[in-house]
């Protein structure tokens, strides 16, 4: 059994990790750096991403693709509720720094909440066919 959930685990996050970085480091990268260039630090937390990127994986296996792999539930819901979980995640981060972060541009809370519901869509459904 915990082999079962160590292999989804990795299934979710290195297409997670392949994404994100892709985003963060040539996409998106400019727009992160206008927008909140004020904010941003020269030398990133690793451990901190460390811990988000372990904790993020193991809610995407927790909350879509165990269920989803147990229930053998459709590309089509584990998409929906993949998303849905990283429009709450994304938007909890997001919605709270526009709340309480002065200045924090709204368009950065659009764009991360549309980034988030897409790569955790897209990274469930990549781990749940690698796994079914």
């Amino acid at each position: 059994m915990i082999t079962q959930y160590i292999t989804m685990f990795f299934a979710v996050l290195v297409p997670m990790i392949i994404m994100d970085g892709v985003w963060l480091g040539v996409i998106s990268k400019s727009f992160y750096a206008r927008h909140l260039g004020f904010l941003m630090t020269s030398h990133p937390n690793w451990v901190a991403i460390t811990i988000f990127y372990i904790l993020y994986a193991v809610g995407i296996v927790v909350f879509v693709v165990q269920p989803g792999l147990a229930s053998g539930a459709s590309v089509m819901k584990i998409a929906l509720l993949g998303a849905f979980l990283g429009l709450v995640a994304y938007g909890t981060y997001d919605l709270t720094s526009h709340a309480i972060v002065n200045n924090w541009p709204g368009i950065v809370t659009v764009v991360d909440m549309i980034w988030g519901a897409f790569i955790t869509g897209a990274v469930s459904v990549i781990a749940y066919m690698v796994l079914k």
